[in-house]
């Protein structure tokens, strides 16, 4: 198709040229987006056909701005019940997105009053609503330029455009993106979410911003990718979850981050009213032991598993325990007490289950540590404790006073190896001239005094 939005007109030896309307007409401007339209479906030919007549009969008259108003109004409403049509190329798709926005934006953005103002951000979300609006069969391609028109509608809102209206928008994306499973799309957007809705958007009330973060959780939690999900949901609520953050988003961050494969900082997680299974998980992660979590008989919301919650808690636990240890080190009989490993199984099967155990732990980030097989130890050189207190804090005083001493010797040491520092020996040096020049100073006044004793002796003979 051409028109004011496409236009590869002609392919030459050199490339491809491209016909650029300049300020097309309003009756130009909604046939073409009426021309794309009527391509889904028969219905919406003879809508659109009505449309442009109607557009036709008002013509470019500024003195018709509000039929013109109803005209852009009739095209919107139309494309967010029917759709984009779904056979476009992506090029269309964004060109449509572009021309429709410009043409609200025309039509009701450049009025001073605050009705028009919020009816033209209405209309941008419902345009929106349309770009969300995907087909199954759709190519990566299509798929990428709904995203790019839904981003740049987003990024072309003005500064005095209501929150409301962003949310709406974004959250439309991001709708899209978790039914395509495209979370990727969002990783700028999920990290600045926290900061648009505390400090950006003007949300007065925290209230309205957590119903608003609830919405953003919701949309995540419709992808069919669970775990990358639960991810993104464990980044944005980390960031923006507080102490006065509702109860129900506080606990989807626990939910998430205990359900996470790289998360283990459970000392930061926040605290949850009541008795629920969130709660008790907290609690247990937080000071409990694995006996205490294969006690528990509450209910396990999704995605969590017992058996994925054991295997994290043993890899807190074996760090924990580590942590105490560092610069030492400690035998694999030692480890498997602090993992609960069966005392009465074969030693050697033991061990290398201490061993996969302290290899595992180490994948994760939790510490790092030296295998001695031929004498069943392991060399601690750092870990992560599950908490850190009055104890921790008095360790790491106690290492860094150590430490100190240990790198005083060590210069003394190379002190008195390598001689004074070159500033002690330019003093010396220095020393050493000075008391020879009063050396050779005291010989010739000695010899002076020798020869005028001796002419004294001669005259007095």
């Amino acid at each position: 198709m051409s028109g004011v939005f496409s236009g590869n007109q002609w392919t030459t030896a050199s490339g491809s040229t491209w016909r650029v309307v300049i300020e097309p007409d309003f009756v130009n401007q909604v046939a073409e987006l009426c021309n794309h339209l009527s391509l889904a479906s028969k219905d919406t030919r003879a809508t659109c056909e009505k449309i442009v007549e109607q557009a036709q009969a008002v013509g470019d008259g500024s003195s018709d701005a509000g039929k013109q108003k109803e005209v852009v109004k009739s095209l919107v409403s139309l494309v967010e019940e029917k759709g984009i049509n779904p056979g476009a190329e992506p090029r269309d798709i964004e060109g449509f997105a572009n021309l429709a926005a410009a043409l609200v934006e025309q039509y009701y953005g450049s009025s001073s009053a605050e009705s028009s103002s919020q009816e033209a951000e209405q209309l941008l979300v419902s345009l929106s609503s349309a770009l969300s609006k995907t087909q199954s069969t759709e190519s990566p391609a299509v798929l990428s330029a709904r995203y790019s028109a839904l981003s740049s509608l987003f990024n072309s809102l003005p500064e005095s455009a209501a929150s409301t209206t962003r949310s709406n928008i974004l959250l439309n994306l991001f709708q899209l993106a978790a039914s395509k499973d495209d979370l990727a799309v969002l990783s700028n957007a999920t990290s600045a979410l926290p900061t648009w809705l505390s400090a950006e958007w003007s949300i007065s009330e925290s209230s309205e911003a957590d119903k608003t973060m609830s919405r953003f959780v919701a949309a995540l939690e419709g992808a069919s990718d669970k775990q990358e999900a639960g991810e993104a949901i464990r980044r944005m609520l980390q960031a923006y979850a507080g102490e006065n953050t509702a109860e129900e988003l506080r606990e989807k961050l626990v939910l998430y981050t205990l359900a996470s494969g790289t998360a283990f900082d459970v000392e930061g997680l926040p605290k949850t009213s009541g008795n629920s299974s969130i709660a008790q998980l907290r609690e247990i992660f937080q000071n409990g032991t694995l006996a205490d979590l294969s006690s528990f008989s509450g209910d396990l919301p999704a995605p969590l598993e017992k058996e994925k919650l054991q295997e994290k808690l043993q890899y807190i636990l074996l760090a924990d325990f580590a942590s105490q240890k560092i610069g030492a080190e400690i035998s694999y009989d030692e480890i498997a007490a602090a993992l609960g490993l069966d005392s009465s199984a074969d030693p050697e099967d033991r061990a290398l289950e201490v061993e996969s155990w302290i290899i595992a732990t180490i994948r994760v980030g939790l510490m790092t540590a030296r295998l001695h097989q031929p004498t069943n130890t392991a060399s601690i050189i750092r870990a992560s404790p599950r908490s850190f207190g009055n104890e921790q804090w008095k360790t790491l005083q106690t290492r860094l006073e150590s430490w100190k001493s240990s790198v005083g010797n060590i210069l003394d040491v190379v002190g008195k190896a390598v001689g004074p520092a070159p500033s002690q020996q330019y003093q010396q040096q220095q020393q050493r001239q000075s008391a020879q020049h009063h050396d050779a100073q005291s010989i010739v006044h000695a010899a002076a005094d020798h020869q005028q004793q001796q002419g004294e002796t001669v005259e007095v003979a």
